[in-house]
């Protein structure tokens, strides 16, 4: 029981018929009722409306069906009606003769996380909407010097629209020269470390760059890392 109330998701307990029996202090504290309103509740109040109930139901029979455990994401609503992102965890509990008992629902709220992952995209939207209006060439390489990612701006540079090159190797785009150049550049820059963009710090090169029609032009390149 301890460990029942000391959880911090939501875990409700219900008959096969989905009438429940026990909830613990997070499911409390996540939808907003005490535990008597929550036993006392009919579960339809927990969900938005009667369509998202019975979508929630055909979930649950699926688990019986299966007999396995179900994870799904869905929306809750709590007490005072506010609508938010929950994840489910869904397993039947079995008697020793093999009948079900009842049944256990795990319930997270990914408020959190879905702000997070909202707050990613939108970082994401104005990044490409940025990298695809720039008038200066952006280029992703990978740790192998692979072209990953261009801007739509490398046609008019050089040439070259962005399915030429992604996949290719740096090489592919610069004068032997200049690739050897920023090569040896970047092997030094990891080995002692020193990417990092400060204004003492610049980490600048004039290469020599290829254009699709085999002309070369020189260009500044402003190096920087990408972290995971």
């Amino acid at each position: 029981k301890s460990t029942f109330n000391a959880l911090d998701t939501a875990v409700f307990i219900g008959t096969v018929k989905h009438k429940l029996v026990d909830v613990n202090k997070a499911a409390e504290d996540i939808f907003g009722y005490t535990r008597d309103e929550l036993l006392q509740l009919p579960s339809e109040k927990l969900h938005v409306d009667r369509a998202h109930y019975i979508e929630f139901g055909k979930h649950v029979h699926h688990a019986l069906q299966h007999n396995k455990t179900v994870r799904f994401e869905f929306e809750g609503r709590r007490k005072n009606g506010e609508i938010f992102p929950t994840e489910h965890v869904i397993s039947w509990l079995w008697q020793d003769n093999g009948k079900p008992l009842g049944m256990l629902s795990i319930v997270h709220d990914i408020s959190e996380r879905r702000r997070a992952e909202n707050a990613i995209r939108e970082s994401e939207h104005k990044y490409r909407l940025l990298a695809e209006n720039a008038s200066d060439v952006i280029l992703f390489l990978d740790k192998k010097l692979q072209i990953t990612y261009a801007s739509p701006s490398l046609k008019r540079l050089t040439g070259f629209l962005e399915r030429d090159v992604c996949g290719q190797a740096l090489k592919d785009i610069l004068t032997q020269d200049s690739f050897h150049e920023a090569e040896e550049f970047i092997r030094c820059a990891r080995q002692k470390k020193v990417f990092a963009w400060s204004k003492d710090n610049e980490m600048r090169l004039e290469l020599e760059h290829l254009r699709k029609d085999g002309t070369t032009f020189w260009a500044e390149d402003v190096v920087l890392p990408s972290y995971n």
